[in-house]
């Protein structure tokens, strides 16, 4: 009898999204609510490679185009934790990372350098020889990347009806701390839904912001305008609960950046919870590509992103998280 309700109860839903041409769409309205005091675990893995072309000043007149790579991986636990919602329907959120590891290598074919960094320090590899190791505080890494500094913020946000994130308390702190760690962005990786409701092959954009590292400028970012167009596939059943998933498309138009240009896109799919509008899983890839000039030469880049973000649990798998990281004694 209850696979027999389940299976009704996703029939419904997917009726609701399947509204016949011609009629009105009797969708559902999908709006995003969190109870005070939720507490969503999320865990988010992430890669980014980096090839191009173009001078490197300290070589030999013969040598001075050379071909680099790089590329970067970052696995992480995070959480959303509710405060008391708003009037307006609105719900104000700590955003915490729980635990990180990350990995950074570049390679010019002449030099080769890999840091691998995690909770406690970092080690610093040229080629396969160990040349720095430490704790934070005692080790000091290119860009003053210190993943501790993560691991103690609290991040202040607010969630609107729709599931946009925004409203950060300390907007200065967030960019210094997207300054250090442009994989920043998957702590908001959250669908936006349409004010009206939602019906099956129906589509909507929104305005959406693309931030990554920028090659052609040292530790700056770039925040590249453009958008993401949701478009709702079917209805599923996922966590034991009734859920849409989404295929997203983003696009951001060629922009001019200091020092170059910039052109961008990605695609990606979601699940999300019918009831609450909250993301169970996500996936996306994105491309960019620049051309622009490095100590007044030619250069261009190619970066490719792929990401997971996946629910893993509530509040007791939060609690066991920040045990983990209580010193005992």
């Amino acid at each position: 009898m209850k696979r027999i309700a389940l299976l009704f109860a996703a029939l419904v839903v997917f009726m609701a999204l399947g509204a016949q041409a011609g009629t009105p769409a009797q969708g559902p309205t999908i709006r995003y609510h969190l109870d005070e005091g939720q507490v969503l675990v999320y865990r988010a893995v992430a890669e980014a490679r980096i090839k191009g072309e173009g001078p490197r000043g300290d070589r030999r007149r013969d040598d001075d185009e050379v071909r680099t790579e790089s590329e970067s991986q970052v696995e992480m636990a995070f959480s959303h934790t509710a405060g008391t919602p708003h009037a307006d329907g609105s719900t104000p959120i700590t955003i915490e990372i729980l635990d990180v590891k990350m990995r950074q290598a570049f390679d010019d074919g002449h030099n080769s350098r890999t840091i691998e960094m995690d909770a406690q320090g970092a080690k610093v590899y040229e080629g396969k020889k160990l040349v720095q190791e430490g704790t934070w505080g005692e080790i000091q890494l290119p860009g003053g990347l210190d993943l501790r500094v993560l691991l103690d913020a609290r991040i202040e946000a607010v969630v609107d009806k729709t599931g946009r994130i925004g409203g950060f308390e300390h907007p200065d702190e967030m960019r210094q701390l997207l300054q250090s760690a442009s994989f920043l962005h998957l702590l908001v990786h959250q669908p936006i839904f349409p004010d009206g409701p939602v019906v099956k092959g129906g589509s909507w954009k929104i305005d959406r912001e693309l931030v990554f590292a920028n090659p052609l400028r040292l530790r700056e970012l770039v925040h590249l305008p453009g958008s993401e167009t949701y478009t709702a596939v079917d209805a599923v059943h996922h966590l034991n609960r009734n859920c849409l998933k989404l295929n997203i498309r983003g696009d951001w138009p060629k922009n001019d950046l200091e020092g170059g240009e910039v052109k961008a896109d990605g695609s990606g799919t979601a699940i999300v919870d019918f009831a609450t509008g909250v993301l169970f899983t996500c996936t996306a890839k994105s491309k960019q590509r620049l051309e622009g000039s490095i100590h007044g030469a030619r250069a261009h880049f190619e970066i490719e992103n792929t990401s997971t973000v996946t629910y893993m649990g509530a509040k007791p798998l939060y609690d066991q998280y920040k045990a983990q990281r209580t010193p005992q004694g």
